[in-house]
């Protein structure tokens, strides 16, 4: 029905006004921001990036960050090397 109203009097859609107020999807923030999807999610999750709910599927539509958006390591921290232990002997 709602289609129906929107197509009638010539209405945009939510996602379709909200990128006319400046906002990207995931998939286009991931693009600008060099990342893959889960990571904006993340971000996301953290308050690193905000958004809105762009339809009745969950999916987002993001505000731009701004430019110092201090970027977390991404991936798995390295290990801290432990010190090999010198038996005193000879490796031959």
């Amino acid at each position: 029905m709602v289609q129906y109203i929107r197509r009638a009097y010539g209405l945009r859609s939510h996602p379709q006004r909200l990128a006319d107020q400046g906002m990207a999807s995931l998939r286009e923030i991931a693009r600008r921001l060099g990342v893959c999807l889960s990571t904006v999610q993340n971000w996301r999750n953290r308050g690193l990036l905000t958004g809105r709910v762009a339809n009745d599927k969950g999916e987002y539509f993001y505000y731009s960050p701004p430019p110092d958006l201090e970027r977390p390591g991404i991936g798995r921290p390295p290990k801290n090397p432990t010190p090999l232990e010198s038996t005193g002997r000879s490796a031959v």
